[in-house]
């Protein structure tokens, strides 16, 4: 499996402007409902969903990089909104910076092995210090989806 056959559909959000953490969740559950992965009625659940995640324990990679995950019945597939806020938001984060790069992953259960490797993907690229500086200087949120399927294949043991 790979990176980008394991997503059913990726969304990116360039200049985001978010003063909470509810507010860059509500711009996640908005691309899903757009990437047509959930209902728009179903986008404030998700978006709390997603805020209780990380009240639960911080998704953060460190250098202004979170990765906030969650299943939610009924989700067909995988799916991964890359959500770019600039100036930044305050959240709970391992080095206290603030959170400028979401990598937002929403699945059902039943979808458990292909969002793991989505998961597992970003971690590895945004750990590895060289593809970190990539995804760090990447000026737009569609090239930080270019820049994990090619990390994903140059760190593939």
């Amino acid at each position: 499996m790979e990176f980008e056959t394991a997503l059913r559909s990726r969304v990116s959000r360039d200049g985001v402007i978010a003063n909470s953490a509810a507010q860059a969740f509500a711009v996640a559950a908005d691309c899903f409902v757009e990437a047509g992965a959930i209902p728009k009625e179903l986008a404030e659940d998700v978006a709390r969903a997603f805020e209780r995640r990380e009240a639960s324990g911080s998704t953060s990679m460190g250098a202004g990089m979170l990765i906030p995950h969650i299943f939610v019945e009924g989700v067909l597939g995988t799916h991964l909104a890359v959500i770019r806020v600039p100036e930044g938001v305050q959240m709970p984060t391992v080095d206290g910076l603030p959170a400028r790069l979401l990598f937002c992953i929403l699945a059902s259960e039943a979808d458990r092995p292909a969002y793991l490797h989505v998961l597992g993907t970003i971690a590895r690229v945004a750990r590895d210090r060289d593809w970190r500086r990539h995804l760090d200087r990447a000026d737009q949120a569609e090239r930080v989806l270019e820049i994990l399927s090619v990390g994903e294949k140059a760190l593939r043991p």
